[in-house]
């Protein structure tokens, strides 16, 4: 089993159940002429703390309704779905693992032709058009009466329970809050000073700023380790973060054998007919879910220990 870095997350649905049923060809719309505030993480590689008088327009007045998730909700998110990488890429890419269908549908060219190329404020806005405002096209009509009539398509937005499994480990979506403020940015980077080897440097830091190699656990997942009773809870966190960097919905590129790791502890996909037996159904996708893999995690360890997962499953 071996590390692989693609991020998934479940949002690309949302893009498709919104489409509209007459369209037109992928709206872009020009940059618009913003104060250019450099807020990605993993650039600086500090905490920045946003003020409304700092940052884009458009987040500052998601922000003053109340009703957006704020930047440190956002940081939660990212914290499960990349380890705030903002810069993170892929299909599913940017800090907050979004969909590239969901970034053009919801105006995200705006700023630019990925989330990975966009700045974290940037990232946010278009996640929050997603969640909790909806879009505004241009030239997108859902009927010919409404092109005739110059009326585009309104994106709705999906709506906080329908988006509640994007980072639910680490973020609340009823609250909108952080589930821990390790979970921040700023809040990981002082959780990281209490670390062994924790070397301080000039300014703030952050998780981008110290290598990901010295936290080596997946302190959002140990709960359910020891729930499920894989022990010593401290080893398998080191295994998952060694196999998945904590990411639940992960699968790798095919092996040499053609076969494909899933999940969190890259679960490889010769063991269907286990996977079937503890979690019912036949596709390999319920490796996905955290209960099922954990379940299947516990089925092979009570039936071969640590020889399912010995190639990672040292402290070196």
């Amino acid at each position: 089993m071996k590390h692989k870095t693609l991020t998934v997350i479940s949002l690309s649905l949302a893009a498709l159940l919104l489409q509209p049923a007459i369209g037109s060809k992928a709206e872009e719309v020009p940059p618009s002429t913003t104060i250019n505030v450099s807020t990605n993480v993993a650039v600086q590689n500090k905490v920045h703390i946003m003020t409304t008088n700092s940052m884009h327009p458009e987040l500052a007045a998601q922000l003053k309704t109340r009703k957006a998730g704020s930047v440190r909700f956002w940081e939660a998110v990212s914290w499960c779905e990349t380890n705030h990488k903002w810069n993170d890429g892929g299909y599913f890419s940017g800090e907050l693992g979004m969909a590239q269908s969901v970034w053009e549908g919801y105006g995200g060219r705006q700023f630019a032709s990925r989330p990975s190329k966009a700045t974290k404020e940037e990232q946010i806005i278009v996640a929050n058009r997603m969640a909790f405002f909806g879009f505004q096209t241009k030239n997108i009509f859902r009927t010919l009466d409404d092109k005739l009539n110059n009326k585009p398509f309104f994106r709705p937005a999906i709506g906080w329970r329908s988006s509640s499994n994007w980072g639910k480990q680490c973020a609340n979506w009823k609250t909108r809050k952080p589930a821990r403020d390790r979970y921040t940015e700023a809040g990981m980077a002082e959780w990281l000073k209490t670390r062994p080897g924790y070397k301080a440097t000039s300014g703030k830091v952050s998780s981008q700023s110290v290598s990901s190699t010295q936290v080596k656990s997946c302190p959002q997942w140990e709960a359910k380790l020891k729930a499920q009773g894989l022990v010593p809870v401290k080893k398998f966190s080191y295994i998952m973060w060694r196999e998945s960097r904590c990411l639940e919905k992960i699968v790798s590129k095919p092996n040499s054998n053609g076969t494909r790791d899933y999940g969190l502890l890259q679960i490889n996909s010769s063991w269907r007919t286990v996977t079937r037996k503890v979690c019912g159904g036949t596709n390999l996708n319920v490796l996905l879910n955290s209960k099922c893999h954990l379940k299947v995690a516990k089925y092979l360890f009570d039936n071969g220990g640590m020889n399912h997962w010995s190639a990672t499953s040292g402290h070196s």
